[in-house]
């Protein structure tokens, strides 16, 4: 597993990937992607050459803003690599955002 540093050539993967896993428990658009990660630093893992998560963090306020992971590979680690990546760049404890679905399928937002 590798995790890099977000390059704009990503952005398309991205973009798909935040879109489909919002869409499976909320509605949003392709265009949400972009206004979401203003002024935040992204980590894409890549394993076997495959795009297969992404996270984003605000660092100036050791804060895990998203984390996204293909379906097709949760369950390979990949959300764990992501976090470790995250957590070494973190200067102080880290604080994330958890989003819960309710029983009538409408969000609710959490702190962790």
């Amino acid at each position: 597993m590798q995790i890099r540093s977000y390059i704009e050539a990503a952005r398309p993967f991205l973009r798909t990937l935040f879109l489909a896993v919002r869409r499976h428990n909320w509605r949003w658009q392709l265009e949400d992607f972009d206004g979401v990660i203003l002024r935040e630093t992204i980590w894409v893992a890549e394993l076997d050459g495959h795009r297969v998560g992404f996270a984003d963090v605000l660092e100036n306020d050791n804060f895990l803003h998203s984390l996204y992971v293909d379906p097709a590979y949760q369950g390979h680690g990949v959300g764990s690599s992501l976090l470790e990546k995250v957590q070494e760049r973190f200067t102080s404890t880290g604080a994330l955002k958890c989003l819960l679905m309710n029983k009538v399928k409408a969000s609710r937002e959490n702190m962790c």
